[in-house]
């Protein structure tokens, strides 16, 4: 190994490692590369030896080009050897206003272990379908996967966020796709389904509506004005309550950001109430009619009681979405995670949640009072039950919550009926029959795997197949069966080392490259809106594609090895590397100005 290397005294190695350790450690915090020469200066004060050649901004955006080739080099011999792939993409307009598309790759490596790699950052020519198949198929060039023959072969699925230009069925980038890759898998995320299945079933409910609104208005009234906030957080430590920074109800990442939002608000209801009553009585004359507005709006039962409400609805909806964001998660472990939280929202139709449990102890009857702060009563309802006992749910939570169900069921029902996905539960372990139920554990899953088998080409031909195939099955059964509370990433993982299980293997192999979500590709982009801003927005994408390779893919600082970067690096010029100075004044490889535009 490292053939270029051996000819190089010890002396320029060592001064090339500590140069392509400190190039790395620019990429990997996202300095700018003019940082580059001040880091080495600092180093040559504490006496290393770094030489006078490559000291400059240019050198390390050659390092850091170098170190981004050679990982998408060793992603690209990894997926060569992969029997299958997926692709995870998504686009976005970053702060140069250039349309780019953000691509993804999953496969399994030499060990049969689940890898989710960054790939390469496209700039389109257009956002149309056609547009950003072409800078899909651009990046997947980066590593040698783009070719009609290697993805109609290899790519089993893509998974992409649900617009209508990506998963349109008469002209989306997936329905392109699959002209080419007929038996390809087009997954619409799943953390984006439920955030669009749960305002599918708001918009049923005016109200939740209207809180939302006052939400996003009272965050606006202190985000905007630096002296209202020094009040409030003064009136705060007055009446002794702690404070949180309100925040906005995000359109991206909608149930955390409510769910926050809302126990905002909820924390520093005394504080803020109190405080507009003071604005409302002697603020400006502008400030007036607003503030009075939104206490009228919210010094109601009903207002405070949805608050409580919301946190416990968004609660159970924010865990599922967390489940679904999560990288290595399986598309068998999707159904699962929604039975869970189906069940937990189901029981608020029984019984109120913890949130609206707390207000109904904390509300104050008799004087109509909440935590201080005296309420209209017109919203409630007199109730006679002990305060330890769980009081019934209104019938307006019930239906926002037989909403949500409904239109969550709609929006998954491909998981639970459409070919192949619906297929995958045969591995579910967790929903296998007991192998003491002999006749069901025997034949549990037969039909779903032979459908399997036929959909992606496993078919052999043979006229005792069916009979191999289901030994088979029953083999993997009776292997892992006893393995149903584990992990069922790291069990099918280790499956698909298994040379004895055949075509079963291969589709285990199969199902674990099929991706869940795109939240990788959301994490890529604000990563990427971190290296690349309103400073640094000449960034070419070929510096920011091997920025985002260190970032992205890259190990920790201790933990990176610069040997087959530098290797890579010294092969890769065209004649031979100047590693020393060479006359008195004079710097290899570039001037000492700005090369983040390289």
């Amino acid at each position: 190994m490292f053939k270029v290397m051996k000819k190089m005294d010890s002396k320029q190695i060592a001064r090339m490692r500590i140069l392509f350790r400190t190039a790395y450690f620019v990429a990997k915090e996202g300095l700018s590369f003019s940082k580059f020469p001040q880091l080495c200066s600092l180093q040559a004060c504490n006496g290393l030896d770094l030489g006078s050649t490559y000291i400059n901004d240019k050198g390390a955006a050659t390092f850091i080009k170098a170190i981004g080739q050679q990982m998408n080099t060793e992603i690209q011999s990894e997926v060569e050897n992969s029997d299958y792939f997926s692709v995870m993409s998504d686009g976005s307009t970053d702060v140069a206003h250039l349309e780019q598309e953000l691509i993804y790759i999953r496969y399994l490596d030499g060990n049969a272990t689940v890898r989710n790699k960054f790939v390469s950052i496209v700039e389109l020519d257009d956002a149309t379908a056609v547009g950003i198949q072409k800078g899909i198929h651009s990046g997947l060039s980066e590593i040698g996967q783009e070719t009609k023959q290697i993805r109609a072969a290899k790519m089993v699925s893509v998974c992409f966020d649900g617009a209508s230009v990506m998963m349109g069925a008469k002209g989306g980038v997936a329905t392109l796709e699959k002209k080419d890759v007929p038996r390809l898998v087009e997954i619409h995320c799943v953390a984006h389904r439920l955030e669009l299945a749960v305002l599918d079933a708001l918009k049923s409910n005016s109200y939740l509506k209207e809180v939302e609104d006052i939400i996003e208005e009272v965050y606006k009234l202190y985000h905007y004005s630096p002296k209202k906030r020094r009040e409030l957080k003064e009136l705060s430590t007055v009446m002794d309550e702690a404070l949180s920074q309100y925040g906005s109800i995000s359109t991206i990442r909608w149930l955390a950001s409510r769910s926050r939002a809302a126990e905002t608000l909820l924390k520093n209801f005394p504080a803020t109430i109190t405080h507009m009553e003071q604005m409302a009585e002697i603020g400006k004359a502008t400030e007036k009619p607003k503030c009075k507005g939104l206490l009228k709006k919210m010094k109601t039962v009903k207002f405070v009681k949805y608050l409580h409400f919301v946190l416990d609805f968004t609660k159970q909806l924010s865990i599922l979405s967390q489940q679904f964001q999560k990288e290595d998660s399986l598309i068998i472990d999707v159904m699962e995670e929604l039975e869970t939280a189906t069940l937990h929202l189901t029981e608020f139709k029984l019984a109120s949640g913890p949130k609206v449990r707390e207000f109904e102890n904390t509300y104050n009857e008799e004087h109509k009072t909440y935590r201080g702060i005296t309420l209209s009563d017109t919203q409630q309802p007199h109730r006679n039950e002990p305060l330890t006992e769980a009081v019934p749910p209104s019938s307006e939570f019930c239906k926002i919550i037989d909403d949500t169900l409904e239109y969550i069921g709609k929006r998954f029902e491909n998981f639970s009926r459409t070919t192949p996905l619906s297929n995958f539960k045969a591995f579910d372990l967790r929903q296998w029959p007991s192998s003491s139920e002999k006749q069901q554990f025997l034949t549990y899953g037969r039909t779903d795997i032979m459908e399997l088998v036929h959909f992606y080409g496993l078919s052999t031909g043979e006229t005792d197949e069916a009979d191999n195939v289901y030994r088979q099955w029953l083999k993997l059964k009776t292997r892992i069966s006893h393995l149903r509370g584990g992990n069922m990433r790291r069990i099918y993982e280790d499956v698909a080392k298994c040379s004895d299980l055949g075509v079963i293997s291969q589709l285990v192999k199969i199902l674990l490259v099929i991706p869940s979500n795109t939240a990788l590709c959301e994490r890529g982009f604000s990563a990427c809106n971190r290296l690349k801003t309103k400073l640094r927005n000449p960034l070419m994408n070929e510096s920011l594609n091997a920025l985002l390779r260190i970032v992205l893919n890259g190990p920790a600082m201790v933990d990176f090895e610069p040997e087959p970067s530098l290797e890579h690096w010294l092969n890769s010029g065209k004649g031979m590397r100047h590693l020393e100075h060479r006359s008195h004044g004079t710097i290899e490889e570039g001037s000492s100005s700005e090369s983040d535009r390289d």
